[in-house]
């Protein structure tokens, strides 16, 4: 599993998704931020979260 958090707008998401799905192609993706990419393309191969979800899953994770 691949974290990877947004830098930029739509052009350096467009450059990010497809280095990382070069890079590893077998691997998931998951992607916080990259809302540009997201509305703008519908078939993106990742998991993609608001970056304001983060606090929250964190302290899932490391809950008990």
């Amino acid at each position: 599993m691949i974290i990877f958090f947004e830098k930029g707008q739509l052009g350096n998401q467009i450059l990010q998704y497809t280095a990382l799905k070069e890079i590893y192609p077998n691997d998931r993706l998951v992607l916080f931020g990259f809302k540009d990419l997201e509305k703008t393309f519908k078939n993106i191969d990742a998991t993609i979260l608001r970056k304001e979800k983060l606090p929250v899953l964190i302290f899932k994770i490391f809950k008990n």
